[in-house]
């Protein structure tokens, strides 16, 4: 790649922001919240194995959404790098954009 453009940004940023949109996050997050809310109950060990199987979930679920998010804010941090620089400068953001394809 030897030049970086706006439309370019702007395709991969639409193309997260329809993969974020598809992995339903509010759910998740949801999901995760009733979770940290079953693990903080008094008796939540007492079953050793279903709360093994609660703390894998929760620490899935705040896997994928820290992952969507740090997708997200990257994505939109680039492009703000982008309209604020000059084309040299903006071309040495190549890097951090083939990173995020």
């Amino acid at each position: 790649m030897q030049q970086l453009t706006k439309s370019q940004l702007t395709d991969l940023q639409g193309g997260i922001g329809e993969t974020v949109e598809s992995l339903d996050l509010e759910s998740k997050e949801s999901r995760l919240g009733e979770l940290e809310t079953e693990a903080m109950r008094e008796d939540f060990w007492k079953n050793q194995e279903n709360a093994r199987k609660t703390m894998s979930e929760i620490e899935k679920l705040r896997s994928e959404i820290k992952t969507a998010q740090e997708l997200t804010q990257s994505i939109e941090t680039l492009l703000e790098l982008y309209e604020s620089s000059s084309e040299d400068e903006a071309n040495s953001l190549i890097p951090d954009y083939q990173e995020l394809l």
